[in-house]
């Protein structure tokens, strides 16, 4: 959840590793989990990132995902926004991988156990503890959300994620209460029939007109679904 990620955040200066250089390891897990989170790459590809893959076009930046850190081999070339840039750049030294770890690739679970130490630092209750992957999935739904209630928003978390079939953006990776949010903005669009004609004398309402934003909102505030997006400031 939101809250569980901004926890996270605010636990990372209790990390004692990795220690590299002047680098605090807290800062180290921080730009981790905002790249994760900003890109949805799999921890795999995050730890093979270098920062000799990192070019300016125009006034967009990307960095080219190795093939030999993807899932099927596969390279592709991932755009960084500015948070994600400025998450890179805070870490930046003369280090050839962004992400350089003792432990890795080595053992690559240690990571997993440390991820679930910073939770427990930072009071996320066992049965709630995740693994990078959830970075995957919150990465998908805030996708789906910011793109609006036309349904593009899944193929566009599909194309980020490379994902062959929307399905399974959809179904495996989207937060069940992004789903929800998104059919209730849609639903919210649908045309009135047949409406009556006011009483005479009784005070006339207009329907209820709400943005994305105020649905997403009163979703979580109702409780009646899990909220899973995360507020992150671009």
């Amino acid at each position: 959840s939101a809250a569980e990620i901004t926890a996270l955040l605010g636990a990372v200066g209790s990390m004692p590793s990795p220690r590299l250089d002047d680098l605090p390891p807290g800062e180290w897990w921080r730009s981790l989990i905002e790249v994760a989170v900003y890109t949805g790459l799999r921890i795999s590809q995050l730890m093979g990132l270098r920062y000799e893959d990192v070019w300016q076009d125009g006034d967009r930046t990307w960095i080219a995902v190795r093939a030999g850190v993807s899932k099927g081999r596969r390279g592709k070339v991932q755009f960084l926004s500015p948070p994600a840039l400025a998450a890179v750049e805070r870490i930046r030294s003369a280090r050839p991988l962004i992400f350089a770890h003792p432990s890795w690739p080595r053992n690559p679970r240690y990571l997993q156990v440390c991820l679930k130490r910073l939770a427990s630092c930072a009071g996320v209750p066992a049965a709630r503890r995740f693994g990078f992957h959830a970075f995957r999935r919150t990465h998908a739904t805030l996708l789906a959300l910011s793109c609006g209630a036309d349904g593009r928003g899944w193929e566009t978390a599909q194309a980020s994620l490379g994902h062959a079939s929307l399905s399974t953006t959809r179904d495996y990776y989207g937060a069940q209460s992004a789903q929800d949010t998104l059919l209730a903005a849609a639903l919210c669009r649908l045309p009135a029939f047949g409406a009556a004609s006011p009483v005479a004398g009784s005070p006339t309402t207009e329907p209820a007109q709400y943005s994305l934003a105020q649905l997403k909102d009163m979703l979580s505030a109702s409780g009646t679904v899990e909220s899973y997006t995360l507020a992150l400031k671009a």
